[in-house]
């Protein structure tokens, strides 16, 4: 339905169901990776005079604080489309047959259509100079590769057109949106930047005197640059963050941290360590190791951040799932509304969707006859009989319109903690007990 050539990614889901879980979180971690080694043999192949970049830039691609929504097993495709992309630019020239193929499949993540345009140039310079766009031989030579996004998206949109559920998937495109999508994100950094306390500086620091003792001995970093050249890719950079983020920022997708949304901060990465390593050799060898250290310092942080709060999320949901799995009035339930005084906050700020709470109703009772939404997320479509969300695709294909069924408040609480250390620790093994209410009067007492 979202419009993906022969529903590859549908398959791809169904054969990994065979095998352990872990196979998500290995592929996921080593196609970035190894996206980050094809871009340094990418570097390495370009000029003399950039040799003093290609490590740190490599370093800042592979640990950049974006995209901490890669752990989702959906999102393993957009894994396999990055690294296919980074693999098809180290081969552009060498084995253009094998680029070709690479290109095309990186592809089905439309945002690379767009970001194409970074190792297309990048390839045109790099062998025929700036004035590669003036010479009839280049465009002879390379027509394949410059037809290439536009034939690929002719094609999808001509015969694998979303439809259904997915009617209008990723069509509403509009430059009227890039101010609302970049303002979301930029008040998002600034959130972001706001919840660190003393702690997570602390933990900053730390990890910055590390890196630096790590780093200090290395020549690479000692490199000398001009300032012209120092510029030039501090202007690249921002150049390629634009790239990166214009495909989202048209569809009002902004790349911020928030819930999952830091998926469109995919293509970040580049730009990100391409502009910061242009600031570092840009402000002198003096600081350029410590400026650097923080930039890796900061980096750490965010990554153990994320993890540790993707680790309590997922304890909060076990804990969930257990004191819920085995309730009368549940079970007897139609509309389950779920109300969260635990104090435990989920992952980036997100809610626990409807079709999240479906599939944890549908797999501890057996059955999809009880639709689940989150307090805050109530939407009076849901008391019609009609409404396209009691469907299979979310779990919830037996509901038969709530007006039939019991209407069942979950408010889900949690044991007192008895010191703050108890309090710290109760996050990562959580004690949760239910305050069950049935016959609830929601529909009941609509406006007419």
């Amino acid at each position: 339905m979202a419009g993906l050539p022969f529903s590859w990614t549908g398959h791809l889901h169904v054969i990994l169901s065979y095998f352990p879980r872990a196979i998500y979180r290995i592929l996921t971690f080593t196609s970035y990776f190894i996206a980050g080694y094809f871009l340094f043999k990418t570097l390495s192949n370009a000029d003399e005079k950039i040799r003093g970049y290609i490590f740190p830039i490599t370093l800042l691609f592979l640990i950049a604080p974006f995209n901490s929504a890669r752990i989702a097993a959906i999102n393993l495709p957009y894994a396999l489309c990055y690294l296919a992309f980074f693999a098809a630019w180290s081969q552009m020239g060498r084995r253009p047959i094998i680029s070709i193929a690479l290109f095309i499949f990186s592809f089905n993540t439309a945002s690379l259509l767009v970001f194409y345009a970074v190792p297309f140039l990048e390839y045109s310079i790099r062998n025929n100079g700036f004035r590669f766009f003036t010479k009839k031989e280049f465009y002879i030579k390379n027509w394949i590769l410059i037809i290439l996004p536009p034939a690929f998206w002719v094609i999808k949109n001509s015969f694998f057109q979303p439809y259904g559920l997915y009617a209008g998937y990723n069509q509403g495109f509009s430059a009227s949106n890039i101010p609302y999508a970049l303002g979301l994100q930029i008040s998002d950094i600034i959130s972001t930047v706001y919840t660190w306390r003393w702690r997570e500086l602390l933990l900053t620091g730390l990890l910055t005197f590390i890196s630096f003792k790590l780093i200090d001995r290395n020549t690479l970093f000692l490199e000398s640059t001009s300032k012209s050249q120092n510029l030039i890719l501090m202007i690249s950079g921002v150049a390629v963050l634009a790239l990166a983020e214009f495909p989202y920022l048209i569809l009002a997708y902004p790349p911020r941290f928030f819930s999952w949304d830091s998926r469109h901060q995919l293509l970040m990465p580049l730009g990100f360590s391409i502009f910061t390593v242009g600031l570092a050799f840009l402000i002198g060898s003096s600081l350029r190791k410590a400026f650097l250290s923080i930039i890796i310092g900061l980096s750490l942080t965010f990554w153990l951040l994320q993890y540790n709060s993707y680790y309590i999320d997922w304890t909060k949901q076990k804990e969930i799932m257990r004191v819920i799995s085995d309730n009368d009035e549940i079970r007897a339930g139609r509309l389950i509304v779920f109300e969260d005084h635990t104090g435990i906050p989920n992952a980036n700020g997100r809610s626990i969707v409807y079709y999240e709470w479906n599939g944890i109703l549908a797999n501890l009772y057996g059955d999809e006859r009880r639709f689940g939404i989150d307090q805050v997320q109530w939407s009076n479509s849901i008391c019609k009989r009609n409404d396209p969300k009691f469907n299979p695709h979310y779990r919830s294909s037996e509901v038969e319109g709530n007006t039939k069924g019991d209407i069942v408040l979950v408010k889900l609480l949690r044991q007192a903690s008895t010191s703050v250390i108890d309090k710290v620790l109760s996050s990562y093994s959580p004690n949760f007990y239910i305050s069950v209410e049935p016959h609830q009067k929601y529909c009941d007492n609509l406006p007419q």
